[in-house]
């Protein structure tokens, strides 16, 4: 029998820099809705699961999941990682895909790629696999910001939730099993090596993916030739500095 595959997509209207940015418009949809779209087109994902802090600052997204037919899953703001299990547990997630909504450009065919290697992984070994699938690579052909993809287990993941107590690990649903688990990196494909930041945290960020969305991008491809036609976009959010785990 496959493992059962559950796609959970961290999202909150809560953003220091940025407040409700996973529901700003883009192309006409909110900017969470093309994630959770993306995530519901991979071939091998059985469920999407939008995991959102409690409270009413959430009714949008609760709205919108409404709309979406996408399970909806409320847990604590700050303590993502148990958030995360939670989420992962509620719905019987074998092997768990974590995307974070702020990511609308997330690439499916890569999702389903890694996916692959992660589900044959998981046949061969079971409950031994200790295999941290990331395109987040640390070294060689890193990815642009914005197409973050990372799957783990249900066990690596009770693991984590479990021993990970310092609170860098607990705002970060992957960043316990990355440091402590095997490792196993996708590099960035040619097609979007030269791709500019194209995560949402900055008012620049917002501006920058409006003028992409304005073109209706499908794939990296797309995204690869709106940029050779536009390269003066880059500048746009040039200056942009991404917080990272410390």
């Amino acid at each position: 029998m496959r493992k059962r595959v559950v796609a959970i997509i961290e999202a909150r209207m809560t953003s220091e820099r940025l407040p409700g940015k996973v529901m700003l418009p883009l192309g006409g949809k909110p900017a969470l809705e093309h994630v959770i779209n993306r995530c519901f087109d991979a071939r091998l994902v059985d469920q999407v699961v939008v995991a959102s802090p409690v409270g009413s600052d959430s009714d949008p997204i609760k709205d919108l999941c409404k709309r979406t037919w996408t399970t909806f899953h409320q847990g604590s703001e700050h303590d993502v990682l148990s958030r995360v299990a939670d989420a992962a547990s509620e719905w019987k997630a074998d092997i768990i895909v974590s995307v974070t909504g702020d990511c609308p450009l997330t690439d499916t065919a890569t999702i389903d790629y890694m996916l692959e290697a992660a589900i044959a992984a998981n046949d061969v070994l079971g409950a031994e696999c200790n295999q941290f699938f990331t395109n987040m690579c640390q070294e060689s052909e890193p990815w642009p910001l914005g197409f973050a993809v990372q799957i783990f287990n249900r066990d690596m993941l009770k693991r984590a939730d479990h021993v990970a107590h310092e609170q860098k690990y607990r705002e970060h649903s992957g960043l316990w099993m990355s440091e402590n688990c095997e490792r196993v990196e996708f590099h960035c494909p040619i097609e979007a090596q030269d791709l500019p930041r194209l995560t949402l945290d900055y008012e620049e960020d917002y501006q920058l993916l409006q003028k992409v969305f304005e073109k209706d991008p499908q794939d990296l491809l797309d995204l690869n030739y709106i940029f050779s036609c536009h390269p003066e976009w880059r500048e746009i959010n040039a200056h942009s500095v991404q917080k990272v785990p410390v």
